[in-house]
């Protein structure tokens, strides 16, 4: 993993005797303090000191120490399914090289309330200024999917937040300019069905004058990989450079400079012109300001006119158009048409032939999958709450179709087949469920329709195979 920043000295205050931290998982002292928690380790699950219904994963970098302390940045993630530790334990190294505390919500979730999305992150962004190391100008949230979207949401109402790295989509509706501006680094898969969302994001985010940049990569809506978080943590560190928040680093530059310039140079050399153009404006964005970049906005200005560029440009437009479109028939076809219909449909989205680069045809199916699966997933837990168990039959039978080795359809189709006293079936499917990846054992001991089955053998040996 490359490393730009290990020249780069945080800000260190010495003080007499223990450092201590107020986290829930320390030890309280006469003086309602808790000791500082072990540093270079992830910690699974830290309870704020004061809100214990509120917790988070937290990784310290090394360089934290007891009897000093270093004033770091700081990262909290929000993840869709309030699973912080995910996106911790996916991105301790970048952490840890860059000299970041990071931690991840652990009650954040997907369809909360504005007033519950607010006490959860009150509560973090409290423990943090009061309690931890921090560089409290270098405050940073970062959130995928829903999550994403709660980022950009604490950051439009929070003048502490220095930036925000949304992956996979964008900011909450809003029916006026953005009330504040901050840092904003973007990202989506090229198979992401949010990946139009992201690119009129940038357009919006251009004319209301925010420094952002979005980036795309190869991969469905998910977390990106590393290599794209380290290209945010980057960028985030060049724009604390450029507002002298940190001492200017010629040498992290320099590296960056010149390792971004020979991948453009592959990217152009294998005719992936799209991609390396995308890739000067990224280098662009992070060094104005900091060097001369005058050979780089000669390079990005030969692409923009470059023949194979405008073509490759023109047919992502039109591939995103046509998915626009074909969403917004998805949602009125998923209650008109029927099982035989939409397995047709959803073949003509999986026949394209596969070749060494994936075509921007290919991406859009992908993309439409990926929509129609969400889709479905948010109309079948409509269906279940207004209890319209037909409905939710005929879209689980379709989200199916759409995502096959998904286990929530099966999951989905065992508790409505317990209401309706077929335990037999009910079983098989929860099986099913499991059998694909199914491992939320909490989700299904709490669910209504299961309970009262401890006894019954099928569904207990089920059980014992979630760990």
């Amino acid at each position: 993993m490359k490393n730009y920043f290990t020249g780069i000295a945080p800000v260190l205050l010495l003080v007499p005797g223990m450092f201590f931290l107020s986290c829930g998982n320390g030890r309280k002292d006469s003086r309602n303090t808790f000791q500082l928690q072990q540093s270079g380790t992830i910690h699974e699950k830290v309870s704020c000191a004061e809100d214990p219904s509120i917790s988070y994963s937290l990784y310290l970098p090394s360089v934290v120490k007891t009897g000093t302390a270093l004033r770091l940045p700081v990262i909290v993630f929000f993840d869709p399914h309030a699973s912080g530790l995910l996106p911790v334990g996916k991105y301790r190294e970048l952490a840890e090289a860059g000299q970041y505390i990071i931690i991840g919500s652990g009650n954040s979730r997907n369809g909360q309330s504005a007033a519950e999305t607010e006490r959860i992150a009150g509560a973090l962004l409290s423990e943090l200024w009061k309690n931890y190391p921090v560089d409290t100008m270098r405050i940073y949230l970062a959130g995928f999917s829903g999550g994403s979207r709660v980022a950009s949401l604490v950051a439009l109402t929070n003048g502490r937040i220095r930036g925000v790295i949304g992956c996979g989509a964008g900011f909450p509706g809003l029916n006026q300019s953005p009330p504040r501006k901050f840092d904003y680094f973007g990202c989506a898969g090229m198979a992401d069905f949010n990946l139009g969302e992201m690119i009129r994001l940038g357009e919006m985010l251009d004319q209301a004058g925010f420094t952002h940049f979005i980036m795309t990569f190869n991969g469905p809506h998910e977390w990106p990989p590393a290599d794209v978080m380290e290209s945010a943590f980057e960028w985030m560190t060049f724009k604390a450079m450029k507002e002298k928040l940190i001492k200017k680093d010629e040498s992290s530059i320099s590296s960056f400079e010149k390792e971004t310039e020979q991948r453009i140079d592959s990217l152009t050399g294998k005719g992936r012109m799209l991609e390396g153009f995308t890739l000067v404006e990224f280098e662009i964005g992070a060094l104005d300001g900091l060097t001369d970049l005058t050979p780089a906005e000669s390079k990005r200005d030969y692409l923009k006119k470059n023949t194979e560029y405008q073509q490759q440009y023109t047919r992502r437009e039109m591939a995103l158009r046509e998915e626009q479109k074909e969403q917004q028939k998805m949602m009125t076809d998923l209650y008109t048409m029927d099982k035989k219909w939409w397995s047709r449909r959803i073949k003509s989205y999986t026949g394209s032939k596969k070749t060494t680069e994936e075509t921007e045809e290919l991406l859009k199916n992908k993309r439409l999958l990926s929509f129609l699966s969400l889709l479905c997933y948010s109309n079948a837990n409509a269906a279940i709450k207004q209890g319209n168990s037909d409905l939710a039959y005929k879209v689980i039978d379709i989200y199916e179709l759409a995502d096959p080795v998904n286990p929530e359809p099966n999951y989905m189709r065992s508790f409505l087949l317990m209401e309706r006293s077929d335990t037999a079936a009910s079983m098989a499917q929860l099986q099913m469920a499991i059998d694909k990846g199914f491992s939320d054992r909490l989700r299904l001991i709490e669910q209504p329709e299961f309970r009262g089955l401890n006894e019954y053998r099928p569904y207990f040996d089920l059980l014992q195979k979630i760990k």
